[in-house]
C-alpha cells in the first residue's frame, strides 16, 4: 500500500511540474510550452529556434537587465522562424522587447511591453499579427525595417508613422483606420507591387 501512495504521488508531482517548465537566461525554445508564470531578471532574453512554435508565457514577467546604464538585447528573439505564436508575455527594460526578423506568419497576442527603449522591432518580415497588447516604451512603440503586410494593433494607443505605410494598424473590431488619401494609397499600392515584382 505505501508503494502505490508513493507512485501516486511521484506521478502527481511529475504532472505538476510538467504543467509550466521555467525560462532561463538566454533560453533557445525548439518546441511549444509553457512558461511558469514568474518574475524574471535576466541578462539575456529567449530565443525561438524552430518553426511551429507556440510559447505561452502565462503572464510572466521577463526582465532585462541595464548594462552600464543602458537597455541591451531583446526579450524574446524570433528570426528566421515561420508560424511562431507568443502569448500573454511580458517584457521589461529591454533594448527591444519583441525583435521579429526574417520570419513570417508569427502572432504576438496579449503582450505587454514596458520600458523598453522600443517596443517591437520588425526587420525584413511579413505575416505578423500584434493584437491585443499594450506598449510603454520609452522610444517608439514599432519600428518596421523592409517588412510588410503585417498587421500592428495595441489597445492602449495608436500607431502612427512610417510602420503604418506598408503595414496595418490600428484595427478596431478587425477594421483597420483608413487615414491615407488617395494619393498616397497609390504610392503605397505602387510599391508593394514593385515590391513583389523584385
Amino acid at each position: 500500500m505505501k508503494n502505490v501512495m508513493l507512485m501516486v504521488i511521484l506521478l502527481l508531482a511529475g504532472a505538476v511540474s510538467a504543467q509550466c517548465e521555467k525560462a532561463a537566461s538566454g533560453m533557445a525554445i525548439d518546441h511549444s510550452l509553457k512558461l511558469c508564470s514568474q518574475n524574471y531578471v535576466f541578462e539575456e532574453g529567449l530565443k525561438v529556434i524552430a518553426d511551429n512554435v507556440v510559447v505561452d508565457c502565462s503572464g510572466a514577467v521577463i526582465q532585462g537587465m541595464r548594462k552600464n546604464g543602458t537597455f541591451s538585447g531583446a526579450g524574446i528573439t524570433v528570426a528566421g522562424r515561420t508560424n511562431v505564436t507568443l502569448n500573454k508575455c511580458h517584457l521589461v527594460n529591454w533594448n527591444q522587447g519583441i525583435n521579429i526578423a526574417d520570419s513570417v506568419v508569427v502572432s504576438v497576442a496579449k503582450a505587454h511591453l514596458i520600458r523598453n527603449s522600443m517596443g517591437i522591432r520588425l526587420a525584413n518580415s511579413a505575416g505578423v499579427r500584434v493584437q491585443d497588447s499594450n506598449d510603454i516604451s520609452i522610444e517608439r512603440t514599432v519600428r518596421a525595417v523592409n517588412s510588410s503586410g503585417n498587421w500592428l494593433q495595441f489597445e492602449n494607443k495608436k500607431l502612427v508613422g512610417e510602420e503604418c505605410l506598408m503595414n496595418v494598424c490600428n484595427a478596431e473590431n478587425g477594421q483597420p483606420f483608413v487615414n491615407l488619401d488617395l494619393g498616397v494609397f497609390e504610392q503605397v499600392l505602387i510599391a508593394v507591387i514593385n515590391g513583389w515584382l523584385l
